[in-house]
């Protein structure tokens, strides 16, 4: 995370912007992709270089005098607008935003540059924008655009995920002020997204045994921005199925609420490090996925999709140890339960799902620890 001396607010005049045209995916080898801002004389500015891990982002020359498209006024860079997937937009979009908040009002404008060039901003965009920089139009670069006044603030991120730092305060003033019904223990739910996306085989039992518990189950697909961050801020405590849903809930996370994550793959210590950054608890919870079901044709391409089938006395131990629980109501699948699951997720996808238990380490291993 960069330190408070670190922070910079680099302004040109006469910039450009360039769109995303080229996105070589990440492999055996980094991936790259283009986009980004130039100075006056075209040259790459680098302060403007989008952070990912695991790709480079490397713009391609522009030809001011081909340049047609112009933004009068006083715009804020915002990098590469991750404008379909809701956790990607979370973790990668938001990291320069916080400068709206020691800038003149003159900057009432963020200029993105969209990963997926063909598609438009996914409702969720505007309505986070909304929270955290209330009055900010949203501009996305379809062609290189010539901007008047262009402010390029540092991202604050690490290996490509947004950090929290002081200078966020202002930004996140407005989502952590807000409050809703009050409920103070709360579980969020994966259970009613699409069997295309990665699930926890079993999470009906998850619900009903924490419901027995005094939780209160939400679906944040269900929620607005506002009533999500209000949930999270009325919550004593939370236990959240492993998703997106983690990412927006880092925004306005405190020390004094209890958190444990239920991991649908390995434990990603991404979430752990992200929410601690912001201020939030230490996440409890370990991976407890004994058995992951992939698509047979695809197994690996499509890990993010995987249906991971946890140890259900594992889990159990854990929530009953992190007095989550107190485990007189916990309920837990059969085989048959599990089986007739996997069954119905086949035929609405119309694919076969094998198991496999040749996946990397499931345990947690902190990158300091590694070797």
């Amino acid at each position: 995370m960069p330190e408070m001396a670190s922070l910079n607010v680099e302004f040109i005049a006469n910039a450009y912007v360039a769109p995303l045209t080229q996105l070589q995916l990440h492999g055996a080898v980094r991936g790259h992709f283009d986009g980004g801002a130039y100075y006056a004389d075209a040259q790459v500015c680098q302060a403007a270089l989008h952070q990912k891990d695991g790709y480079d982002n490397v713009p391609l020359p522009i030809d001011p005098a081909a340049v047609e498209s112009r933004l009068d006024g006083h715009h804020v860079f915002g990098g590469m607008l991750q404008n379909k997937h809701f956790g990607h937009f979370l973790v990668e979009s938001l990291s320069r935003l916080w400068a709206f908040s020691f800038l003149s009002r003159d900057y009432a404008s963020v200029v993105f540059y969209s990963r997926i060039a063909h598609m438009d901003a996914s409702s969720f965009i505007p309505a986070v924008l909304d929270v955290l920089c209330p009055g900010v139009q949203l501009n996305i670069v379809k062609a290189p655009t010539a901007v008047e006044h262009l402010a390029v603030p540092t991202s604050i991120s690490r290996a490509g995920t947004i950090q929290g730092h002081p200078a966020m305060a202002g930004m996140l003033a407005p989502a952590r002020a807000l409050r809703g019904e009050g409920h103070k223990r709360v579980y969020v739910s994966r259970a009613r997204l699409k069997p295309f996306d990665g699930m926890i085989l079993g999470e009906g039992f998850i619900e009903r045994s924490l419901a027995a518990e005094g939780y209160h189950i939400v679906y944040p697909e269900t929620l607005s921005i506002r009533e999500q961050f209000a949930l999270y801020n009325d919550a004593d405590t939370l236990i959240f199925a492993d998703g997106s849903a983690a990412h927006l809930y880092a925004l306005v996370a405190r020390a004094d609420q209890k958190l444990f994550i239920i991991w649908r793959r390995k434990l990603n210590y991404t979430y752990v490090r992200q929410i601690e950054s912001f201020g939030g608890p230490t996440a409890q919870g370990t991976s407890t996925i004994g058995e992951l079901f992939v698509p047979s044709h695809a197994p690996w391409g499509v890990f993010a999709q995987a249906k991971g089938l946890p140890d259900f006395d594992s889990l159990k131990t854990q929530l009953q140890k992190g007095d989550f629980i107190t485990g007189s109501g916990w309920q837990a699948p059969t085989q048959a339960d599990i089986q007739e699951q996997l069954a119905d997720v086949e035929k609405i996808l119309n694919v076969k799902l094998v198991s496999t238990n040749t996946l990397p380490d499931l345990k947690l291993v902190r990158p300091e620890a590694r070797k």
